[in-house]
């Protein structure tokens, strides 16, 4: 009698420290799937650079149209003013000659893209083949060789920030967005915008 509760005793035991062990084990993976996943960093583009000097960055995206190239051009030399160009090969196919215009005039040239994609959602070679071929076609067009790339949409992740970054390129990210391209009939919302921005930096 004596030795069946004690078989029955150490049964007991022992089911309560398998039943310990594989909680402790559980919870060993669970804390290792967490800190796996906290260690996959979110990586993102250039925002801004941190500078004393009170200056901001303008900068255009060209993937359609050129009607009002002309007139922006006209007003940054007005104001003395220089602006990077993030230019897609869809608009250096159709206004090459407004390209070298650009160039010319002491704009920085920088890659959009060869069709505007969402980058995100594209494999780390269809990235590649976008920045590769944008990059050769503003160098071929312009004499350029850019070294800024902004995403189309502005939408990145991880992979195609680092297709960038391996091929010595820096991503660039707008810090303000005029929303000009969503902008109804009144422009006067966007330039107080943009204007409220420069009067608090």
């Amino acid at each position: 009698m004596v030795k069946k509760k004690l078989i029955l005793f150490l049964g007991a035991v022992l089911i309560m420290i398998a039943g310990f062990l594989t909680g402790m084990g559980l919870q060993h993976m669970s804390q290792s799937a967490s800190a796996a996943t906290a260690a996959v960093e979110k990586k993102v583009p250039i925002y801004f650079v941190e500078t004393d000097e009170k200056i901001v960055s303008i900068s255009f995206d060209a993937a359609w149209g050129c009607e009002r190239t002309e007139k922006i051009l006209n007003t940054l030399e007005k104001y003395d003013v220089k602006a990077t160009f993030f230019l897609t090969n869809i608009w250096l196919e159709d206004y090459p000659d407004m390209a070298r215009k650009i160039a010319a005039a002491g704009h920085e040239i920088a890659m959009h893209s060869v069709s505007h994609p969402h980058m995100s959602q594209i494999s780390a070679d269809e990235a590649a083949k976008e920045v590769d071929g944008n990059y050769q076609m503003i160098e071929t067009v312009t004499g350029y060789q850019p070294i800024l790339f902004r995403f189309p949409f502005g939408e990145y992740d991880n992979k195609s920030i680092d297709v960038l970054r391996n091929k010595g390129f820096y991503p660039i990210q707008w810090s303000i967005d005029t929303l000009d391209t969503k902008r109804n009939k009144a422009l006067s919302p966007d330039i107080d915008r943009v204007q409220g921005y420069f009067y608090i930096v």
